[in-house]
């Protein structure tokens, strides 16, 4: 039989876990509650003698660990070994620099490459009148006066569906 630890639970699992958990809160709420004529919504929560395995921390969603820029620098200079230099790993893994452009991109704008893969050509802005736009969307009635400083370099609209959080 397989372990039982989080980390080899299915997803599926690990949501119906969660689940059970804020039921059995629930059901915990409505044990102190009465009706409108006096009796008790529930006598006892049928879940708290439910054992839930160890406190519930391993069920959590992990955190994804922030990377360093000391650990985007490893990943995009060269590397000297013995006297030799060689391209930086992200070279070496594809040396047409598609892979150099999405970790640095990435990196810079802690965008997820799910969200980079849904950027469409209509996303990219390069014109102050084209940033102007985009940025009269925003609340702040002064941020489309910012428009001629990225017009330089060029600008992406994230679109809110293309962002985990919707934002």
């Amino acid at each position: 039989m397989a372990s039982t630890t989080a980390r080899w639970l299915p997803v599926a699992a690990v949501t119906a876990m969660a689940d059970l958990e804020v039921i059995s809160r629930e059901f915990g709420r409505l044990t102190k509650l009465k009706t409108p004529d006096g009796a008790w919504y529930l006598r006892e929560n049928p879940l708290a003698r439910t054992s839930w395995r160890g406190s519930g921390e391993e069920y959590k969603k992990k955190r994804r660990i922030a990377h360093s820029r000391a650990a985007f620098r490893r990943l995009m200079s060269p590397v000297e070994l013995d006297g030799v230099m060689l391209p930086a790993p992200v070279d070496r893994v594809d040396p047409t620099g598609l892979l150099r452009f999405l970790v640095a991109l990435a990196f810079s704008s802690a965008r997820r490459l799910a969200a980079m893969r849904q950027l469409v050509w209509g996303n990219i802005l390069l014109t102050e009148s084209a940033i102007r736009q985009r940025l009269i969307l925003c609340a702040d009635p002064h941020v489309p006066e910012w428009a001629p400083y990225f017009a330089e370099q060029g600008a992406i609209w994230w679109p809110a569906q293309t962002d985990k959080g919707g934002v």
